[in-house]
C-alpha cells in the first residue's frame, strides 16, 4: 500500500475539501437584535387561515 496514490490527491476531491474548508470558515449570519415576541406572532399566525391560498 505504499506505492499506492493517495485518493486525496484527486481533482475534484481536493477542490470539494476546498470548497468546504472555506464554507466552514465563514461566519454565521448574525441574530437580529430585535426579535419577533409572542403576543405579535400569535397575532401574525391568528390571520393565517388554512385555505390553499394561505398557505402559498
Amino acid at each position: 500500500m505504499k506505492n499506492l496514490p493517495s485518493p486525496f490527491d484527486a481533482p475534484l476531491i481536493r477542490q470539494t475539501r476546498a470548497k468546504t474548508r472555506r464554507a466552514a470558515a465563514r461566519s454565521k449570519a448574525p441574530k437580529s437584535a430585535n426579535p419577533i415576541m409572542r403576543d405579535v406572532l400569535d397575532s401574525v399566525l391568528a390571520t393565517c387561515d388554512h385555505s390553499l391560498r394561505a398557505t402559498g
